[in-house]
C-alpha cells in the first residue's frame, strides 16, 4: 500500500504488471461494467419513459469504460512501456467521475420534469 501512495508509482513509464490484488479488483470493476451493460440495456427498452435517457447514458458509460478498461488490462499484461503506465488509470477514473457527474445532474432534474408533466396533464385536461 505504501507504493500505491507514492508519486513515482503513478508516473513511472514502465511500471510492470499489476499486483495480484490490484488485478483482481480491476477485473471485478470490469465485471461490474459488463453486468451493467446488460442491466441498463434491458431497462432502457421502454423508449420515451422518464428514465430512458438515464438508462441509455448508464449503458453507454458501461460499454465505453469496459472497452477502455480491457485495453488498459491488455496493455498492462503485455507490459507495453508507455501504454501500461499507471497515470492512464487515473485519467480513466477522472473520466468516469465526469461522466457520472453529468448523469447525476440528469437524475437531479427528474422531480422538475415530473412536476412539469403533471402541470401539462392538468392543463390539457381542460382542452377540447
Amino acid at each position: 500500500m505504501e507504493k500505491f501512495l507514492t508519486f513515482s508509482y503513478w508516473l513511472e513509464q514502465n511500471p510492470g504488471p499489476l499486483e495480484a490484488t490490484a488485478q483482481k479488483i480491476f477485473i471485478f470493476i470490469l465485471l461490474i461494467f459488463f453486468i451493467g451493460i446488460f442491466s441498463f440495456s434491458f431497462l432502457k427498452k421502454k423508449k420515451g419513459g422518464l428514465y430512458f435517457k438515464i438508462w441509455r447514458n448508464l449503458a453507454s458509460l458501461c460499454i465505453t469504460n469496459l472497452i477502455i478498461g480491457m485495453f488498459l488490462l491488455f496493455f498492462t499484461e503485455q507490459s507495453i512501456p508507455v501504454l501500461s503506465s499507471r497515470y492512464w488509470f487515473l485519467i480513466w477514473a477522472i473520466g468516469i467521475g465526469f461522466w457520472a457527474y453529468f448523469i447525476i445532474g440528469r437524475i437531479v432534474k427528474i422531480p422538475e420534469i415530473k412536476a412539469e408533466r403533471e402541470k401539462k396533464k392538468q392543463f390539457s385536461k381542460y382542452l377540447p
